[in-house]
């Protein structure tokens, strides 16, 4: 999800729901808002953030079942004025993991088990002087699953005795 199709500085619900995925905030509205100086990675494109003073509240994105992999580009707004990061927690199949990102990127995750759903919050404290100018958001959400022992994909495969008939006859 790009999240170009949807207009800039509309607000949407605390929870939304997309292909493969849910989002949804403790508090607030959900913003996509559009690339301007260090918001949206410095691009022109649309991101999705919450864009309030409720920075500190937890941005949860749960995914349809099936789902083993996670990828997201997150963008920091400011990092230097958070410098414990965003704290990422996991949770899966094989339990839970976390992580601290401290910089802009693209992050992936997996569990072989299935993720059931990726937190995201502020680690550390911040403080509240800084508020205005800290922020971070979310564009390019991927999932995915693994095809490891999934049946054969092909929706018309050639019978055996098929195949060794056309082998026979050279064809």
């Amino acid at each position: 999800e790009d999240f170009e199709s949807l207009t800039p500085f509309i607000a949407l619900s605390a929870n939304e729901s997309f292909s493969g995925f849910d989002a949804s905030l403790d508090t607030g509205a959900w913003f996509p808002i559009t690339g301007r100086g260090p918001t949206c990675l410095n691009a022109t494109d649309n991101c999705l953030t919450n864009f309030t003073q409720s920075v500190e509240d937890t941005r949860t994105f749960s995914f349809s079942a099936g789902t083993n992999y996670f990828g997201v580009e997150l963008g920091l707004i400011n990092p230097t004025l958070f410098p414990s990061g965003v704290q990422v927690d996991v949770v899966g199949g094989g339990g839970t993991s976390s992580f601290n990102i401290l910089s802009h990127g693209l992050y992936g995750f997996g569990d072989s088990t299935g993720i059931t759903s990726a937190s995201f919050t502020f680690a550390g404290t911040i403080p509240n002087t800084t508020l205005p100018f800290v922020d971070y958001h979310f564009d390019d959400v991927i999932t995915g699953r693994s095809l490891v022992g999934d049946p054969d994909p092909d929706p018309n495969p050639v019978p055996l005795p098929g195949t060794l008939a056309l082998l026979g006859l050279g064809v």
